[in-house]
C-alpha cells in the first residue's frame, strides 16, 4: 500500500490492515494528514501520546476511531517552480543562499514580469 491509500483507507475502510513493512516510515506522515482534518483534530490530539508506544498499532487505533467518510483533500500547498538558472544567478548577483533567493523570487513574481526578471540577470526567454 502506498501512503494515500493508507490514509484513504482510514476514511472508506475498503482495503485491509497495511502489513508492518508498508507502514514503516509513514505513520508519522498519516497520522500529520489526519490532523489536519478539523473535525478529528481533537481526538487526534488526544490519541496522539500514545503514537510512540503503540508504533504500528497506532494505525489500526486510527481505524477504529476514524468514522467511514469520503476522504478529505490533501491540503498540502504546492511549491511554485521557479527556474534553476533564474534562482542561481540571482543569489550568486545578490550573495544570499539559493532558499531566500527562492523566496524572494516569489514576491517580486507578483510586482514585476517574468521577461524583466530574467533581463535582469541576462537570461533570455525562449518562445513556445
Amino acid at each position: 500500500m502506498e501512503l494515500f491509500d493508507c490514509v484513504n483507507n482510514l476514511y472508506s475502510k475498503r482495503y485491509r490492515y497495511p502489513t508492518d513493512n508498508e507502514l514503516s516510515g509513514k505513520l508519522w506522515v498519516i497520522n500529520k494528514f489526519i490532523s489536519m482534518e478539523d473535525n478529528l483534530l481533537e481526538y487526534v490530539a488526544f490519541i496522539s501520546k500514545y503514537f510512540f508506544v503503540l508504533g504500528n498499532r497506532y494505525y489500526r487505533l486510527l481505524y477504529r476511531l476514524i468514522p467511514m467518510v469520503v476522504a478529505p483533500r490533501n491540503k498540502y500547498i504546492k511549491l511554485e517552480k521557479i527556474g534553476g538558472e533564474l534562482v542561481s544567478r540571482y543569489s550568486k548577483f545578490f550573495g544570499i543562499s539559493n532558499r531566500e533567493t527562492f523566496d524572494y523570487l516569489k514576491i517580486l513574481k507578483q510586482k514585476i514580469s517574468d521577461k524583466e526578471l530574467n533581463e535582469f540577470v541576462g537570461i533570455e526567454l525562449t518562445k513556445k
